[in-house]
């Protein structure tokens, strides 16, 4: 069977470049030379007709996508903004300001946000959280800390929201003494039971150098994957992966 096929190939690469170059208009020399030298005209054609097309359309793609890569979010932006200004409402100056933030202006961002943060919109969690993100983003930590303090809490002091726990543990790190983080840190992860914040607990033990303690951490979080799988549960592997990968990085100097 193999052997028939390799029989048939240049008679099919032969059809195939004539139908080619009868359908594209390619010169007609190109169809007498593909009959009377059935394989090497077929390959000549590939090579001198078929191959560089292909290379440009691909050139031409990527170059595409470099444009759309500068030029479409600038366009968004200048979208938003003209659709902001024109209606300044509060939902249209937060879509601003998602993509102000999205594409790295974190100070413009922050600026719309505060905007937004007046009448009955002062208080609403969303927009604080978007606001102490932009802050935090922006480098001023302080500002973050205060709009992130307003959020609302539950009675053990913990955020309501996981990601408001996680933002104020990243502040915490950039505000605190080293011994008041890892307290907040250890007072966290005791009181809220999720990977995502170990693995910020565990990537601020290891920039601190507190090995004994990262270790401690560790058997923790391997204990609970084993009883995980035991129980046949579904969990997220790859926050369990990240923990571990700083068990690895993270090596006590000699």
């Amino acid at each position: 069977m193999a052997r028939y096929v390799l029989l048939a190939l240049p008679y099919a690469l032969q059809l195939l470049c004539i139908v080619h170059a009868m359908r594209t208009g390619r010169a007609y020399y190109w169809i007498w030379i593909v009959l009377f030298l059935p394989y090497v005209g077929g390959l000549a054609y590939l090579i001198v007709e078929i191959l560089p097309g292909l290379r440009l359309r691909r050139h031409l793609v990527v170059a595409q996508t470099a444009v759309d890569r500068v030029f479409v979010p600038a366009k968004k932006l200048r979208d938003l903004r003209n659709k902001a200004s024109f209606s300044p409402t509060v939902e249209n100056r937060i879509e601003y300001a998602d993509a102000l933030a999205e594409a790295g202006a974190r100070e413009e961002a922050l600026a719309e946000y505060e905007a937004c943060l007046g009448g009955l919109a002062r208080n609403n969690p969303a927009i604080l959280y978007k606001a102490a993100a932009a802050a935090f983003e922006a480098g001023d930590f302080e500002r973050a800390s205060g709009y992130l303090g307003r959020l609302p809490r539950k009675p053990d002091g913990t955020f309501e929201q996981k990601p408001w726990n996680l933002l104020h543990l990243r502040i915490l790190e950039r505000t605190a003494t080293p011994e008041a983080a890892a307290a907040g840190f250890e007072r966290f992860c005791t009181l809220v039971n999720d990977r995502e914040i170990d693995c910020l607990y565990l990537e601020f033990l290891e920039r601190t150098g507190a090995y004994d303690k990262l270790e401690t951490v560790l058997e923790r979080i391997r204990a609970e994957e084993e009883s995980l799988r035991g129980m046949n549960v579904r969990y997220d592997r790859a926050l369990y992966r990240r923990a571990y990968a700083v068990g690895k990085r993270a090596r006590r100097p000699e």
